[in-house]
This record gives structure tokens, C-alpha cells and sequence, in this order.
């Protein structure tokens, strides 16, 4: 039996990459949802290490008093899908803007902490960026100009045509 050894980064960069193919495979949302969340949480603590915090934890304009229902609502998917032990008998409602926005955040952290995106990375953070360009970050400007002439969002087979040519 051959071991290998793997980073947390290498982790969190290998499951960031699957989830966002599985995305545009139109693949199952929980298994992405998981996968993602994963990568977060991996990536939310090595942040922490390097004074980066993640967008989603740290929202601007969400008044005191909703700040607990926010929480609830961005954790409590990723919670329901590790956990069994309080709500064995519950069932989750889910939302698939979840996924694209844990996702996001993640490839955000990642950039923060390593200084680089993969391949898979970049054109899922253009794909957000042409859907939601309302949400797209300032600083990001002259790639949202390029990227936002993409307009085929819901065409998902573009998508993974562009995962898959790596030049």
C-alpha cells in the first residue's frame, strides 16, 4: 500500500478543483456543497494564520440584529450534511446559490493565502463574475470587463470547454 503525503493547501486546492467540475458537470449539489465546505473550512484556518479572512464571515451592511439568522443560514446546509447528532430527523432545504458562493469565497481565501488560482479556479471565478456581476469585487474590474462579455452563465458545456483547455 503506497501513502501520499498532502498539504492542507494541496487538500483544499484538490477539493476546490473537483467541486467546481462537478459544478459545471450539473453534478449532485450536496456532493458539491460538501466538498466545498471542506475546502473552506481548510482554507478559513490557514487564513487565520496569515491574518486573511474569508468574504462570507465577514459580510459588510448585515444589520446586529439579522447577523445571527445569516450565520444560520450560510452554516447550517454544511452542518446538516457532516452531522446527525441534534437533527436526525430534520431535512434540509437547500439552496444551490450556496454552493456558488462557497466556492467563491473559498477561491477567494485561496488566492489571499497562496498568491495564485488554478486553471479550474479562474474560470469558475469568471462564470461567477459574468452571472452575478452585481457581487463581482471592485478590484476585479478589468477581469470582469472581459470576462462579463460571457454571457453564456447557464451554458454549462462552454464552461467545461474551458476547464478543460488549459492553455
Amino acid at each position: 500500500m503506497k501513502f501520499e503525503k498532502i498539504t492542507k493547501i494541496e487538500a483544499a486546492e484538490r477539493q476546490l478543483k473537483e467541486a467546481i467540475r462537478l459544478s459545471f458537470e450539473r453534478r449532485d449539489k450536496l456532493a458539491i456543497h460538501t466538498l466545498a465546505g471542506a475546502a473552506h473550512e481548510i482554507l478559513k484556518d490557514l487564513g487565520k494564520k496569515k491574518g486573511v479572512t474569508g468574504l462570507i464571515k465577514n459580510v459588510v451592511g448585515i444589520k446586529e440584529d439579522k447577523r445571527t439568522e445569516y450565520f444560520r443560514w450560510v452554516n447550517h446546509p454544511k452542518n446538516f450534511l457532516k452531522h446527525a447528532n441534534r437533527d436526525s430527523e430534520n431535512e434540509l432545504d437547500f439552496n444551490q446559490m450556496l454552493n456558488e458562493v462557497w466556492l467563491c469565497d473559498a477561491i477567494y481565501l485561496c488566492e489571499e493565502i497562496t498568491g495564485k488560482i488554478s486553471h479550474e479556479m479562474r474560470i469558475f471565478r469568471a462564470w461567477f463574475m459574468s452571472k452575478h456581476p452585481e457581487l463581482s469585487p471592485m478590484t476585479m474590474e478589468q477581469e470582469l470587463k472581459v470576462m462579463h462579455s460571457y454571457k453564456e452563465f447557464e451554458d454549462y458545456e462552454f464552461w467545461l470547454k474551458l476547464l478543460d483547455n488549459k492553455k
